[in-house]
């Protein structure tokens, strides 16, 4: 397939971050899905119904069983979804339903249908056609990158489709029949009575011979929740797919490739046809041809150059024996000698390796102690001084974005009655102050909660400030709760002390201190 026309940002991510790459495809056209495989599941059901009527639990466990044959269609689907829009549902009925009766199925269906890594491993069978040998090389190379992932996404599928099925049924008993919880909340002496004469009642429900209708409706509820649940494994699975592909095939290094080849490509094209114009322009020179060597002297002097050092292979041969070896004398001669002529003695071998240990801890501690001296006298600094992300939650930080004073534009947005807008301009700012100023490195994935705990690492002197400011944005942005005028006004000074008055706080970090001292003492 051509990447290069994906709808998707293939790049590397983790496998959790591929899990829900494949949940957003399926939720593009979540409608669409669900009518796909209730179209192809539900006539199935129906048919297993009337076959085992007497004994629908077979129906059901069929069901189950052939779920792989529904799940190709919803494939066959989401891999066209990557390069285009999906189509309308009678364009996708007539594109897929010869896929229920696809070659390899039967393979799907016994000794790979109970693998915990079928969601990964489905688009190989599908999608790329392989069986045998290739498919099993395919299989092991896609499981390095996404196998733990598939087998949880199946761990859990199982565990989510019981829960649904038995909460559907049991919410339907309840509008049924009434709900024992709340009987026992209103009668509690009757409490344990009420229990007993409910279960009584579900057993012999159940022991009837009228009672298989009960099966049947599991049935339909467990067909329904696949409806749902189905297209959604599915898509998980094949968005870990194109996880594992871009990892092992390197989509994402090949489309940066193509990128920069696109963006090179035609000034490097022109100067390459200007140049072989310039070459045939030129006139030929005469040239004799070569009497070619002969080519057993070729090869003669080919192997006698082999047979010399250094290019002389020597192989070792071990022999076990029962007590000692002996070597004749036509092994010693047929042998030839690879020390040099003075070979020291054990006790000198043992003496060098100990001066050459010596020497490499001597050279890493060298190493060390410039690096320190480095980091303590002018890296520290330039490390401390982090990159700033331009937005976070969604709030632009950059110089550019603030106004000259930000307390006293907060005071007048807060006089103006906006008091999201003042609290977000001042908890912005104060933002942007961390890495430029303290050196904190901030990421644009980073939770208040993230950069209180990095204010109290590496700023402790700011914790106090950076608490109350959290908290008041906290409540201003998510509970809709502002403020007193008074704490805002409070807030105000302390920005002011700590980022326009340049008065550092007395508990900072020891090390921003020293670095402190030190560019001072520069001349």
């Amino acid at each position: 397939m051509d990447i290069g026309t994906s709808r998707l940002a293939l790049r590397t991510r983790n496998a959790w971050e591929a899990l829900d790459l494949g949940v957003r495809l399926w939720a593009e056209r979540k409608g669409l899905y669900a009518a796909l495989w209730a179209t192809y599941s539900l006539p199935l059901l129906l048919l297993l119904s009337l076959l085992f009527w007497r004994a629908p639990w077979w129906a059901g466990v069929l069901l189950w069983w052939l779920k792989p044959a529904f799940e190709a269609p919803i494939l066959k689907v989401l891999s066209e979804q990557v390069f285009t829009p999906p189509p309308s549902y009678r364009q996708c009925m007539a594109a897929t339903w010869r896929l229920l009766w696809r070659p390899r199925l039967l393979g799907d269906l016994t000794w790979r249908r109970l693998g915990w890594r079928r969601s990964l491993l489905l688009p190989v069978t599908v999608l790329e056609g392989l069986n045998g040998r290739a498919h099993q090389l395919r299989r092991d190379e896609l499981a390095r990158y996404g196998g733990g992932a598939g087998a949880w996404l199946s761990f859990f599928g199982i565990h989510f489709e019981a829960i649904l099925t038995y909460g559907l049924l049991i919410v339907g008993y309840w509008l049924w029949f009434g709900s024992p919880v709340q009987d026992a909340l209103v009668e509690s002496a009757m409490s344990m009575k009420q229990a007993a004469e409910t279960m009584s009642t579900l057993m012999q429900l159940l022991q009837q011979d009228d009672a298989l209708w009960l099966y049947h409706v599991y049935n339909l509820l467990y067909a329904l929740v696949l409806c749902f649940w189905g297209p959604i494994y599915v898509a998980a699975g094949f968005g870990l797919y194109l996880h594992a592909r871009t990892l092992s095939e390197a989509w994402d290094v090949r489309l940066a490739a193509r990128r920069l080849a696109a963006r090179l490509g035609h000034p490097l094209a022109a100067l390459a046809a200007v140049c072989l114009g310039f070459a045939l322009l030129l006139p030929a020179t005469p040239v004799h041809a070569e009497t070619l060597p002969d080519v057993q002297q070729v090869d003669n002097s080919r192997e006698a150059v082999l047979t010399q050092p250094p290019f002389a292979h020597l192989k070792d041969k071990r022999n076990y024996c029962w007590r000692s070896c002996t070597k004749t004398e036509t092994d010693k001669k047929d042998r030839p000698s690879t020390q040099p002529a003075a070979v020291p003695t054990a006790p000198f071998a043992l003496f060098n390796m100990v001066l050459y240990a010596l020497a490499g801890l001597v050279l890493l501690g060298v190493i060390a102690l410039l690096v320190y001296w480095w980091r303590q006298s002018r890296g520290l600094s330039q490390v401390q001084v982090a990159e700033a992300p331009e937005t976070l939650f969604g709030l632009a930080i950059t110089p550019q974005s603030l106004p000259a004073d930000v307390p006293t534009q907060v005071l007048h947005l807060w006089q103006q009655q906006d008091a999201r807008a003042a609290m977000s301009l001042l908890y912005r700012a104060s933002l942007a102050q961390l890495p430029r100023r303290y050196g904190i490195a901030l990421r644009d994935s980073n939770t208040e909660g993230e950069v209180l705990q990095r204010v109290r690492q590496s700023a402790a002197g700011l914790a106090a400030y950076w608490q109350r400011l959290t908290h008041a944005w906290l409540q201003q942005a998510y509970a809709h709760r502002s403020s007193s005028e008074v704490e805002v006004i409070q807030l105000c000074d302390q920005y002011r002390r700590y980022f326009v008055h340049n008065t550092l706080p007395e508990n900072t970090t020891a090390t921003r201190t020293q670095s402190a001292s030190t560019r001072e003492a520069q001349p």
